[in-house]
């Protein structure tokens, strides 16, 4: 397949980045996926943001911050994964990157 058209930068970036919806993040990652060109941007912000992140200065934190933040996800209830059965059997979907 021969892809002609592109999400515009500022949706790749917010992909590269984590703010897309669940929806949205599937659409465009399953472009980015088989799109070179798109990859190559991806990765370039993916890049950027890391640079940021490590140039960033350092905050201190409390010393049970760790704790505090595991002990919240030990409270978060877990839902258990869903497999359509759909998607196991037929071939259309077969094709789509995971």
């Amino acid at each position: 397949m021969t892809i002609s058209h592109h999400p515009p930068e500022d949706l790749l970036a917010d992909y590269a980045t984590g703010a897309l919806d669940e929806a949205e993040q599937l659409v465009v990652g399953v472009h980015v996926a088989d799109c070179p060109r798109c990859r190559r941007f991806v990765r370039a912000i993916e890049r950027l943001a890391g640079a940021s992140i490590e140039a960033a200065e350092p905050v201190a934190m409390a010393a049970d911050a760790f704790d505090a933040v595991m002990a919240r996800i030990d409270r978060r209830p877990q839902a258990a994964p869903r497999v359509s059965e759909a998607a196991e059997h037929d071939p259309e979907l077969a094709d789509l990157p995971e």
